[in-house]
């Protein structure tokens, strides 16, 4: 554990589009994606560039700067943000919230590096089955997520894991119990085919006619929940006063990516903290 470091969750209340500047088959503007994995994230320059824009509207282009500009008078490595929820479309919810043993086992690892919270590991996890959370509130019959049949079983404690969700204001009072009642673990494999199939394909410009064709781009659905390791640079001091500058101007809301004019990209925040 770092007291140089926090972590900066990031729960998105509207679609997410990150573009990746490539076209994979039909889509145009893919989200960004890890390259071993395949699931969505936001690369680090992405979020730098949001969290610097927020700074300077809130703060002045000199508190901007001081926190990412020039790293020898203590500023933040901004890591990329890591998908840890995703919620997919269910028979038994409107939808439920879910992970993998994969995931968790690289969050456990982050965690340790960084404010040292302890999470419980994964069980190992079956193609057609889900882990569900001590407490889950639909059933033990089989259930639908998305395309997928699956049969749920009690055995995981995510009652630590909710720490990373939004927890203060009016509208996220009890919201950790609601998203645990509905939340499960698939198997890695699962999880994988989710994240590929269950994003947002919107057609964005383009003219119908003989020589033009639609265009369409990819976005993350509202209700995923991403987290960033944030290290603090320089000295002790230089660091402890960034990540201080961090907690103090960091607000509620962050917006990300792309789609401005058409609400995309809203994030509720969290800011985690080391004891000491």
């Amino acid at each position: 554990m770092s007291t140089d470091s926090v972590v900066l969750s990031l729960y998105f209340e509207t679609p997410l589009h990150a573009p990746s500047g490539s076209v994979v088959g039909t889509i145009d503007q893919p989200v960004q994606r890890e390259r071993t994995t395949q699931w969505p994230v936001v690369y680090a320059s992405t979020l730098e560039s949001s969290l610097r824009t927020s700074f300077t509207q809130t703060a002045g282009e000199d508190a901007a700067k001081s926190l990412f500009g020039d790293a020898s008078n203590g500023g933040l490595s901004i890591s990329d943000a890591r998908l840890l929820l995703f919620p997919v479309r269910s028979s038994a919810a409107p939808f439920l919230w879910v992970t993998c043993p994969a995931v968790i086992s690289r969050l456990r690892r982050d965690l340790e590096r960084t404010i040292g919270i302890e999470i419980p590991p994964a069980p190992s996890v079956k193609t057609d089955e889900i882990v569900t959370s001590n407490a889950w509130t639909h059933g033990d019959a089989p259930l639908a997520a998305e395309d997928i049949v699956l049969k749920p079983r009690a055995g995981y404690d995510a009652s630590k894991l909710m720490a990373l969700l939004p927890s203060d204001g009016s509208a996220y009072d009890s919201f950790a119990k609601e998203v645990e009642a509905s939340f499960g673990l698939v198997s890695d494999e699962v999880f994988g085919f989710l994240v590929r199939t269950g994003t947002e394909i919107r057609v964005v410009g383009g003219m119908l006619g003989d020589e033009a064709s639609p265009c369409y781009d990819e976005a993350i659905p509202s209700d995923t929940l991403f987290y960033v390791p944030v290290i603090g640079m320089g000295t002790k001091d230089a660091k402890a006063a960034a990540l201080t500058r961090l907690a103090e101007g960091c607000g509620t809301h962050l917006r990300v990516g792309g789609g401005e004019q058409v609400g995309r990209g809203w994030a509720r925040t969290r800011l985690l903290k080391a004891e000491g």
